[in-house]
């Protein structure tokens, strides 16, 4: 049996803390019924951990077509995880405007129909191939290949709010001027906001 490389350790190990951080939670909630923020991050790492594995499928696919459904699936954990991330933020802060949270849901539940209607995915009309490249030195990972979509920003759009929308209701927060809110808003609005950040990031130099 083939050594894993590190983009796998580094890969399994993000699903392995996600799934940790969704246990830990849905624990929390089933003593806490009260407390809906923690199931509801029960549900974010959760669909995290399983966009992770996703991610894997699609640095190792081995035809074009296992590529383009790869990326297909993974857009139902990935719109659980983006509308979760802008309801727990709304829950738990208790700011956020409520116009940009509709736009959030809108706009993913819009990409969600885009991906199984248009094209192979929403970021693909087709794959007709695919490349490979070295990924954090020895590490080889599939590369698709082909035309894009039309509609592919439209995903891109919706993380581009979730963002907006989690810095605002962090700043929203801070303006309270309560220090133990202002604590909460840099702890869990900026790490949340970082992590929001990083799997868009992370999917973009995927895809």
């Amino acid at each position: 049996m083939a050594a894993m490389n590190g983009v796998e350790l580094a890969w399994m190990a993000m699903v392995a803390a996600g799934l940790t951080l969704a246990l830990l939670h849905l624990l929390v909630w089933l003593r806490q019924r009260e407390r809906l923020d923690f199931l509801l991050f029960f549900v974010l790492a959760g669909a995290a951990a399983r966009f992770g594995a996703f991610e894997l499928q699609m640095m190792h696919a081995a035809w074009p077509q296992a590529s383009a459904a790869a990326i297909r699936a993974a857009h139902v954990p990935l719109a659980i995880f983006v509308v979760t991330a802008a309801v727990f933020v709304r829950l738990h802060f208790g700011t956020g405007r409520t116009g940009l949270l509709a736009a959030i849901v809108v706009l993913r539940l819009a990409t969600l129909v885009l991906d199984f209607t248009s094209g192979v995915n929403v970021h693909f009309e087709q794959v007709t191939g695919l490349a490979h490249a070295s990924f954090w030195g020895d590490a080889q990972v599939s590369v698709p290949l082909g035309p894009a979509n039309r509609w592919a920003r439209v995903p891109q759009l919706s993380n581009l709010l979730l963002r907006v929308f989690v810095a605002d209701a962090s700043v929203a927060l801070w303006r309270r001027g309560d220090p133990a809110a202002r604590r909460h808003a840099m702890r869990v609005g900026g790490s949340l906001a970082a992590c929001i950040l990083g799997t868009g990031v992370m999917a973009a130099l995927t895809v």
